[in-house]
């Protein structure tokens, strides 16, 4: 799952279903070829180490695939403290919101065999569901355009047991907006996508996943979690607040395993997923590319998120990226086509001791296939629209003015500026513009005080007027 604190603006950012697990103690039988991974690239130990060093994380990993390839494996720390266990290859992390992309995956496989349409409403489908569920459309779940408010904004204890009723309480008031008005992050859209699974399927979710995901991406050791079940290869997650260390609050069972973010992932799981995306193991070609089809709004632009995963542009080529955050855990997910180089990094601690894991991907990424990131895009000379932007970042968190809002981010009703503020001493300018239906997408990096960076995409109207930002 993925927490409000990870979405900038309106792009910013069973649980009694009859099982949306599997039975308590079951552990998969795996094997796989565990031979040693290939040598990083010179400095790269070192640069990612000292991006960690600051952070307090108690463990993680780093792994890269170039092609579906294994390119490169960085793991650091413990899995657990007590009795000490450090972190491997084989370790395995929860990923939090990463796993969006797997239900999407799902979801797709049911479309390809013709059970689904991205056109059916869930209540074609789902019984039982009040009617502001039942009426909104597959691919609106998707594409998070559903108008669904978020359920997690209403969990203060991630360890309760978790209902139906929960979901039917979190939508009882209706939606923030209609379909495809407008875009906002809502963990409830996949969650929800999990009952569809299974009432299309006939089987539990983890059954579903593990059988028709997993088993033939032939991954050695990912798995749906279970936090009732002994993993012997799972992580701890932990919690730092200040200087203390505690363990991160245990998710309810099958909270821990829900379709909007429940599986375990390995360094040694990353390669093999990849490599079965891209070799139609999964999905077909055709299928595949609904994958990384953003999702269409009422005003003809475009929505860049697919089935679980934000849709950008980087030297020109696509690039994807996701996070994701469970209590204990936190993750990052970022592929560059133009370089075939994907990358997941993971940390088995939160708050204060959370890494910079989008830096240490981008590390990993740039230096696997140098010059292939945006962090080494040259700056483009500022223009009309950069100053607009610059005047309105003056101050951190404050949001843009509605005047330079289209109705796509005045529907969504989230805020809508970067949590840094662009001081007058400030490096703020594009580094890529690429052209989208009505409008144009632009990356922009800030440099702020002691060389802090930022990157934030924006979409702008024909009109002038912001219709993205992440």
């Amino acid at each position: 799952m993925m927490d409000r604190r990870e979405l900038i603006g309106a792009a910013l950012v069973a649980l009694g279903l009859g099982g949306c697990g599997e039975a308590a103690g079951s552990e998969p039988q795996v094997s796989a070829s565990t031979g040693a991974p290939p040598a990083l690239p010179d400095g790269l130990a070192g640069t990612l180490e000292a991006l960690i060093e600051e952070s307090g994380s108690v463990g993680g990993m780093v792994v890269a695939a170039r092609h579906g390839a294994l390119a490169g494996v960085y793991t650091w720390g413990d899995a657990r403290r007590s009795p000490r266990r450090p972190v491997t290859s084989e370790t395995l992390f929860h990923i939090g919101s990463n796993g969006k992309f797997v239900t999407g995956v799902a979801v797709l496989q049911l479309v390809q065999d013709g059970r689904i349409a991205l056109t059916d409403r869930l209540g074609d489908h789902v019984t039982g569901l009040p009617g502001v569920l039942s009426r909104t459309p597959v691919a609106n779940l998707l594409h998070q355009t559903s108008g669904l408010p978020d359920y997690l904004d209403q969990i203060e204890d991630w360890s309760a047991p978790v209902t139906r009723q929960m979901i039917f309480d979190a939508v009882a008031e209706g939606r923030d907006f209609e379909p495809g008005e407008a875009w906002a992050y809502s963990n409830t859209n996949y969650f929800v996508l999990g009952w569809l699974i299974e009432a299309v399927s006939g089987m539990r979710y983890a059954d579903y996943v593990r059988q028709h995901v997993f088993a033939p991406a032939r991954l050695p050791f990912a798995r749906p979690d279970a936090t009732a079940s002994d993993i012997p290869a799972r992580a701890q997650g932990y919690t730092l607040d200040g200087d203390a260390l505690a363990r991160a609050d245990r998710m309810d069972d099958a909270m821990s395993r829900a379709a909007d973010g429940g599986v375990l992932f390995s360094a040694l799981d990353w390669a093999p997923w990849c490599q079965a995306l891209a070799a139609s193991t999964l999905l077909d070609a055709a299928t595949r590319a609904l994958a990384y089809q953003p999702g269409r709004l009422r005003t003809g632009r475009e929505a860049p998120y697919g089935a679980g995963v934000f849709l950008e542009r980087c030297r020109g080529e696509a690039c994807q990226h996701h996070t994701g955050s469970v209590p204990g855990f936190a993750s990052q997910r970022m592929a560059f086509a133009g370089s075939g180089v994907q990358v997941l990094a993971v940390s088995n601690t939160d708050g204060d001791g959370e890494p910079p894991l989008e830096d240490l991907c981008l590390a990993m990424a740039e230096a696997l296939a140098p010059g292939s990131t945006w962090t080494t895009q040259p700056l483009l000379d500022e223009d009309d629209r950069t100053a607009l932007l610059r005047r309105a970042f003056r101050r951190a968190d404050a949001d843009l003015p509605d005047s330079l809002l289209a109705s796509e981010v005045i529907a969504s009703g989230g805020d809508t500026a970067p949590s840094w503020g662009v001081k007058a001493g400030h490096v703020f300018a594009p580094v890529e513009r690429w052209p989208v239906p009505g409008g144009q997408m632009v990356r922009y990096r800030w440099v702020g005080d002691d060389d802090e960076t930022g990157h934030v995409v924006v979409g702008w109207t024909e009109d002038d007027e912001v219709f993205w930002i992440y």
